[in-house]
């Protein structure tokens, strides 16, 4: 057994020491991917920014419950009611009820005002109640000189 082993152990050294440094074959690496340009700036369209006074008071705030209405340019060159409460109600982005009497009035209106100061001037020009509802979102043309019936 001696013999054998030492047979084995001489047979296995001059093998490895007779044969070259093995090293596996190479593939080419490749480089690490790079950006041509740099990244795009992002815009941010609203950032935060520090207010230059101090926060109103809470009793400042709860006195100052101003509505913020826009301005409208009103260019209706002789149009009859209907048609201007038509110009009313779209420009609150509310639905319109005229009366049929209306249909006959024609006025001239080139203004630049918001819609309730329309209102209050298409009042004071013309015999009619303007109504601007806006818990059912409506405007209503109605005559003043409505007659009511009476039933007996």
């Amino acid at each position: 057994m001696n013999r054998l082993f030492l047979l084995t152990m001489l047979s296995l050294s001059l093998i490895a020491c007779s044969t070259p440094n093995y090293a596996p074959p190479t593939k080419p690496a490749h480089t690490v991917a790079k950006q041509q340009f740099k990244n795009p700036k992002t815009y941010y369209g609203a950032r935060w920014v520090r207010s230059p006074a101090p926060g109103a008071s809470a009793k400042q705030r709860t006195r100052a419950k101003e509505v913020i209405v826009k301005n409208f340019h009103y260019d209706l060159g002789n149009s009859d009611l209907c048609s201007i409460s038509v110009a009313l109600a779209a420009s609150l982005k509310f639905s319109n009820y005229c009366a049929s009497t209306l249909k006959k009035r024609f006025y001239h209106i080139n203004k630049i005002v918001t819609p309730y100061e329309l209102k209050a001037y298409l009042e004071s020009v013309s015999d009619v109640k303007i109504v601007i509802d806006s818990v059912n979102r409506e405007v209503r043309f109605l005559d003043n000189n409505v007659i009511n019936p009476e039933f007996n």
